[in-house]
């Protein structure tokens, strides 16, 4: 038998290494304990997540990458002490001065003056 030797070098979920050991394999890891090299990964794992929305082929992969994601999103609130009404309250000005996606508007091009 041929053993596969993958290198990872990614943040992932806590029970992973657990996981990978009780189905026979090595789980070679290390704890972040610096909060900027944390943060680093998790934004790497937002990026990463963020592009496992765009190549979802289906309804049940794109619910398991919008769970991902929020997972993600949940552990850079904690790291940064924002809490869930902050973002709510933001989400909700931003809607009021920006709107939401419900009109499906596509932006082409714009024209006007240059500023100075």
């Amino acid at each position: 038998m041929e053993i596969l030797t993958q290198s990872w070098n990614k943040l992932v979920r806590d029970k992973v290494p657990d996981f990978i050991r009780s189905h026979g394999g090595i789980a070679e890891t290390r704890v972040v304990e610096d909060n900027e090299e944390f943060d680093k990964l998790l934004r790497e794992k937002d990026c990463e997540k963020g592009h496992g929305i765009k190549e979802a082929k289906d309804r049940d992969s794109l619910i398991e990458v919008i769970v991902d994601r929020y997972a993600v999103l949940d552990a850079i609130k904690s790291l940064h002490g924002i809490t869930e009404e902050e973002v709510r309250a933001k989400r909700t000005m931003k809607n009021f001065e920006k709107g939401e996606y419900d009109k499906r508007v596509f932006l082409a091009r714009t024209e006007g003056q240059k500023d100075g």
